[in-house]
């Protein structure tokens, strides 16, 4: 089950985003995947997968009350949001990830 991470650093790797929820204590990402631009640069957002809709639950709550934050190289403070994602596919065949609003 995937959630949809925004705002962090560019400079952010994919396993300091999967660190900054386990330092959270919400449970233990099974994946993360950063969005890049064609040059190569991060849109600094991204999916994060967790096992179970409880610990993907926990990581939004968490997001929500600012208890996920990132350091840039400058020790500046990234609060990490989040909201659900999904698959979205008319064919069935190209899927790819959307954002979608929670209710």
């Amino acid at each position: 089950l995937s959630i949809l991470v925004t705002y962090f650093p560019r400079c952010a790797t994919e396993e300091e985003v999967i660190n900054a929820f386990i330092l959270a204590q919400v449970g233990l990402p099974c994946s993360a995947s950063i969005m890049y631009d064609e040059k190569g640069v991060s849109k600094c957002f991204g999916f994060v997968a967790f096992s179970s809709h409880k610990e993907a639950r926990a990581a939004m709550q968490a997001c929500a009350d600012g208890r996920i934050v990132m350091h840039d190289h400058a020790q500046k403070r990234w609060y990490l949001k989040a909201d659900w994602a999904r698959v979205d596919s008319k064919d069935g065949k190209n899927s790819h990830l959307k954002h979608v609003r929670s209710p």
